[in-house]
């Protein structure tokens, strides 16, 4: 049997945060109109947990869910603006509680993200979605087919962004690792393929993200990867296994990687329970820097606020 009580004095700057969707956040059918007794119950409840940060979305399809200088209001907010500024006011009492609060942008664009950065007293912007799209259909075929006629997609233009290495978003085809290949693959292409290939879907290969490239090259601080395919301490604990070597080097320079469980799965699977286990497996890697918990709604279902403070959150920690 596994004891995650020991863990619980190893640090006290552990990160602990949970992410909180649009509708999440600014639900149009709740009772007050201009959702800020609602913030204020999310913030609260994350308090409550000894969490100690908060990835609250301002983006999603092309809208904003602040007062953008670009985009419109989205969906959850009529598509208007609610009267005042949502996020400015769920910055100013995160905190007033004490919490960090990171704009979580899905997806993003450059403007967008400056305006954020200038306009917001944020702890982290966090860039969701680098990524190219993996999907096509038989009508887009079409339309490409009938653009490439028309000469404004020339052949060898979509060949470079295709099929070519240097059209992959943030890919660099050159590593930075100088001790060469290792030894039984031909390519870093080849290893890094199996290095990250666990399940039948990875997105090295199928949407070209090198996560480990842009951790490990100061590209982004702070890595907080999507570990929704595992849901048991041995597979938490397989997946960390397997990515440590390909991201020692960000380790080294003090680079912060967390661990993302989606709560929803361990909802949905029926292993909710496993929570306490999953983390104290996590903290055994000493290079594992916290938690980030996918998403809100799930763990307000449960009200697992209360009882993560007084187990595995027993002690706070500041970050």
């Amino acid at each position: 049997m596994i004891s995650y009580q020991p863990m619980y004095e190893l640090n006290n700057d552990e990160f602990r945060a949970v992410w909180v969707i649009t509708w999440e956040q600014l639900d149009p059918v709740w009772p007050h109109p201009d959702n800020r007794d609602r913030i204020c119950e999310i913030l609260d409840n994350i308090k409550a947990a000894n969490m100690n940060a908060v990835l609250w979305q301002v983006r999603q399809s092309g809208t904003a869910y602040y007062r953008s200088s670009y985009e419109p209001f989205g969906k959850y907010m009529f598509y208007s603006d609610p009267g005042y500024d949502p996020f400015a006011y769920a910055v100013e009492q995160a905190h007033a509680r004490g919490l960090e609060i990171h704009a979580w942008m899905n997806v993003f664009e450059c403007r967008g993200a400056a305006e954020i950065v200038r306009n917001y007293d944020i702890d982290g912007l966090h860039l969701d979605y680098v990524r190219w799209n993996e999907f096509t259909t038989p009508e887009r075929t079409e339309q490409l087919k009938q653009l490439m006629k028309e000469g404004l997609t020339p052949t060898d233009m979509m060949h470079e962004f295709v099929h070519n290495k240097k059209g992959r978003y943030l890919y660099d085809v050159e590593h930075p690792y100088k001790a060469g290949v290792p030894e039984g693959f031909d390519t870093w292409e080849d290893w890094w393929r199996w290095s990250v290939t666990w399940d039948t879907w990875q997105a090295y290969g199928r949407v070209f993200q090198d996560a480990a490239l842009w951790f490990n090259n100061g590209y982004v601080d702070q890595l907080m990867p999507m570990h929704y395919h595992w849901t048991t301490p041995d597979g938490f604990y397989d997946a960390l296994t397997r990515w440590e070597p390909s991201i020692q080097p960000g380790i080294n320079e003090g680079r912060l990687y967390t661990v993302g469980p989606g709560s929803y799965k361990f909802s949905l699977n029926g292993v909710w329970g496993n929570h306490p286990w999953v983390i104290a497996t996590c903290r055994g890697f000493t290079w594992v820097d916290g938690f980030q918990f996918f998403s809100y709604r799930w763990w307000d279902d449960h009200q697992y606020w209360v009882e993560a403070s007084k187990t595995f959150f027993m002690r706070k920690t500041k970050v």
